[in-house]
């Protein structure tokens, strides 16, 4: 009985472990494709954080060449979809706009600047 009683509880905590192990993170994913329809290369693509700074570059091991695009996916973990957001393009200008990124499938660089859609 209390090797039955062993294996059951046993059994129970490993459900529970595993359960917190395989949780997903609070917040929600979300994917857009960023388009580069500039006539130059995007160098990197960041957001702001709450002390003011900026985030590491969501492309780090590329650049977005002219007429390229790459799929990126933006994780919620805050219950916040709006950042500022900075894109750094081959020249050094910098295009600054606020994203709303859990309304969005979409981001356009242009010569002029970004926006989403």
């Amino acid at each position: 009985m209390r090797t039955m009683i062993g294996a059951l509880l046993g059994a129970a905590i490993l459900a529970a472990v595993s359960g917190v192990a395989s949780a997903e993170p609070d917040g929600d994913d979300y994917t857009f494709t960023l388009y580069n329809a500039s006539s130059q290369t995007v160098l990197t693509f960041q957001t702001a954080r709450t002390n003011g700074g900026w985030s590491n570059d969501w492309i780090p091991t590329r650049v977005v060449e002219e007429g390229d695009q790459v799929d990126m996916r933006f994780h919620d973990s805050e219950d916040d979809c709006d950042y500022d957001t900075k894109v750094t393009m081959a020249d050094g200008t910098e295009y600054y706009e606020t994203i709303d990124y859990c309304e969005i499938e979409d981001v356009y660089v242009t010569d002029e600047g970004f926006y989403a859609e």
